[in-house]
């Protein structure tokens, strides 16, 4: 479902610190149900449903596993980099 222009990325990500990526998933559908709830013909998702969400949603993995998580990404991105280059 697409969002309206009161949602972006940046948002988004500013208020979901600490979230892992299926957290963030998560949000992200319970936003679009939020938007279905409040009216069945619903076309797009505003940010008042991400707060709605943000609020029924809270982050569960630790602050190592993101990090862990992180370095991952970033060892894979340096791995991919130097092999494209």
């Amino acid at each position: 479902m697409p969002t309206a222009h009161d949602v972006t990325p940046d948002s988004l990500a500013d208020h979901t610190d600490g979230y892992s990526g299926a957290e963030v998933v998560s949000v992200c559908h319970e936003a679009a149900l939020f938007a279905l709830q409040e009216d069945i013909s619903s076309i797009c998702v505003r940010w008042g449903h991400f707060r709605s969400a943000l609020a029924a949603v809270t982050p569960r993995t630790g602050a190592d596993m993101n990090a862990t998580s992180r370095n991952l990404a970033y060892s894979l991105y340096e791995v991919d980099h130097v092999q494209n280059c």
